[in-house]
């Protein structure tokens, strides 16, 4: 089984989490296709390299302070799943909140072109929000 794929994630995490976009961006593709639940501020779904930087920023505005814990990355051939737990205050109540979310990530030619987060409780984040 190729560990490549989801080394590829990680990394991703890993850049967005030290504040590298620049370089998490290397391993999106031009043509990614992000999609976010309809019931969250940043619902929608959000095309090419641009679409997932807006998103991005959208998500560190919705959430402050947000921290990321990566539980486990793991896939096979071109789909990995991600397990991670999210943690921060959620505007505008300032609520804190602890979470996890699965992400599915679909990746060609070792990038990623497709992300599908599915957060455990999106009634309460959409409360807190």
């Amino acid at each position: 089984m190729s560990t490549v794929n989801p080394r590829i994630v990680r990394s991703i995490y890993e850049d967005v989490g030290r504040g590298d976009l620049a370089t998490a961006l290397q391993s999106i593709d031009d043509e990614i296709e992000v999609q976010e639940a309809d019931s969250l501020p940043y619902a929608g779904t959000y095309h090419g390299r641009a679409g997932f930087e807006h998103l991005i920023g959208k998500v560190f505005k919705a959430w402050k302070n947000l921290e990321f814990s990566i539980l486990e990355v793991a896939g096979t051939g071109d789909v990995v799943f991600a397990l991670l737990e999210l943690r921060g205050l959620v505007e505008p109540r300032q609520e804190f909140l602890a979470m996890q979310v699965v992400e599915v990530w679909t990746l060609r030619d070792g990038k990623a072109v497709g992300l599908r987060p599915f957060y455990w409780d999106t009634a309460k984040l959409a409360r807190g929000m």
